[in-house]
């Protein structure tokens, strides 16, 4: 991409944690500052805006749900372990 003459400013705030992990990520990318990652991720959803599109709330329920329920069943398996030591 040639580089184009940049006359407009876009502005956000970040939470620290969020900066961090920006910097972070543009370490090991090796992008050159938090502004830069920016515009890359846009110019990205610019092109293919499928890939920004946040999961349905039906679907993230979902999700929680399947997690809850392997969580109970683990539970319940160290619920078991613990009865079975207690009757030794």
């Amino acid at each position: 991409m040639a580089l184009e003459s940049r006359t407009r400013m876009v502005s956000f705030r970040l939470s620290n944690d969020e900066y961090f992990r920006f910097r972070q990520l543009c370490s090991t990318t090796g992008v050159r500052s938090v502004s830069e990652l920016a515009r890359l991720a846009i110019n990205a959803f610019l092109q293919d805006p499928s890939r920004a599109v946040p999961e349905s709330f039906d679907a993230r329920i979902s999700d929680l749900e399947s997690r809850l329920r392997l969580l109970a069943l683990e539970v319940k398996d160290l619920h078991e372990k613990i009865k079975q030591i207690m009757t030794q």
